[in-house]
């Protein structure tokens, strides 16, 4: 495995650049949102067109309406993790 040989967690948060970069006013997109990079997570779609939700892989796109996500996109900001549980609580 990568992580391995790069002595890297496999407990890691993916960041497509910065909070601060939004508030200055980078709207535009140019990361695409792959799933390997993660299956739980948040963020914004280019020209900030609603908020992007990553849950169990999907991606959905809230902008008024709420809908699905399969096509390729760019976005200017988001936070993607592969979530794993460590204990649950009953």
């Amino acid at each position: 495995m990568l992580s391995e040989y790069l002595h890297s967690s496999s407990r890691r948060m993916d960041q497509i650049s910065t909070s601060t970069a939004l508030v200055e006013g980078v709207y535009s997109g140019f990361r695409l949102c792959a799933p390997e990079h993660g299956e739980s997570g948040r963020g914004t779609f280019e020209g900030l067109h609603g908020e992007m939700v990553n849950l169990d892989g999907e991606i959905y796109q809230a902008a008024g309406d709420v809908r699905r996500r399969s096509d390729d996109f760019l976005v200017p900001f988001a936070s993607i993790t592969h979530f794993r549980e460590d204990a649950s609580m009953k």
